[in-house]
């Protein structure tokens, strides 16, 4: 996961750096699109803070 909202992130990035020219509502809609790439992004490298993590890992290791 962490690497497709990366990649949206760097494509997002790209276009507004490589178009300077775009319109306005374009430029909008892409940043919008940015910082939704940040946000899962921020997501994903966090995972979810779930209670059960501690009898997954026991689980996963025989204990």
């Amino acid at each position: 996961m962490v690497g497709t909202h990366l990649l949206l992130l760097i494509q997002a990035a790209l276009v507004l750096w490589s178009a300077p020219s775009l319109d306005i509502a374009l430029r909008v809609l892409i940043a919008l699109v940015f910082a939704m790439a940040v946000g899962g992004l921020c997501a994903a490298i966090h995972g979810l803070s779930d209670d059960n993590r501690q009898t997954w890992w026991r689980r996963r290791h025989g204990r």
